[in-house]
């Protein structure tokens, strides 16, 4: 509820129709007009009568569609959150969602990320909601979860393995696999806790460390 969702191959909404029907705010984007033109039916169609969320439907190529809509729109939506203390408190739990439902070629439109996520570091470290991109993508290795990390690494060198988890979706074709790669941006929460951790076992090895000495020296003096 009230995520923030894009869909950049929408087809006639079979993913944003839903997060809509749920509260989230959804921007749906597909290339073929006419999936363009059944998305935004479908969207109107379903669209709760009470809710006050809204959708947002665009006839664009995919990496047009993520340079020209999806980033900038997030950049807005992030800044506003940090500059606003009542938005920030009531967010805080929530996420931006980025799907890319073709398998076939998704992967190479993550070149865009790649350029962007170079820029601007400092601004964006400070932001408050993450990010999680689910692309989909086929693999015909023995192990697919190496091939597509590989792959997706190529492409997002900066990328690290705690941000990358893949499923199995279904199987298309024998020795063809149909796989969801979820890459989590910006998890500052992760990252939070990661550091309280750090603290806490830090902690308890200098209390471990200040123990040691004064066992040994009743030991020391008992001999």
């Amino acid at each position: 509820h009230n995520d923030l969702v894009f869909d950049v191959f929408a087809g006639v909404g079979p993913f944003v129709v839903p997060a809509l029907m749920v509260g989230c705010t959804v921007y749906g984007n597909d290339i073929n007009p006419e999936s363009f033109k059944w998305m935004t039916i479908n969207l109107k169609n379903n669209q709760p009568k009470k809710s006050s969320n809204q959708y947002y439907v665009f006839n664009l190529d995919g990496r047009e569609f993520l340079q020209t809509i999806v980033l900038p729109r997030i950049e807005n939506y992030q800044q506003e959150i940090k500059n606003d203390n009542e938005k920030k408190w009531c967010l805080s739990n929530n996420k931006i969602v980025i799907l890319m439902n073709l398998p076939e070629i998704a992967l190479t439109f993550l070149d865009v990320l790649s350029e962007w996520l170079s820029t601007n570091i400092e601004e964006k470290e400070q932001w408050i909601l993450p990010i999680h991109i689910y692309c989909y993508t086929f693999s015909k290795a023995d192990n697919r979860d190496e091939d597509i990390r590989m792959r997706l690494k190529s492409i997002l060198p900066n990328i690290n393995d705690e941000q990358i988890t893949c499923r199995f979706v279904r199987q298309v074709a024998p020795n063809k696999d149909m796989m969801c790669v979820r890459i989590i941006l910006f998890n500052k929460k992760n990252t939070d806790e990661i550091l309280s951790t750090e603290k806490t076992n830090n902690k308890d090895e200098e209390e471990e460390e200040e123990e040691v000495p004064a066992k040994r020296f009743k030991q020391d003096s008992s001999e």
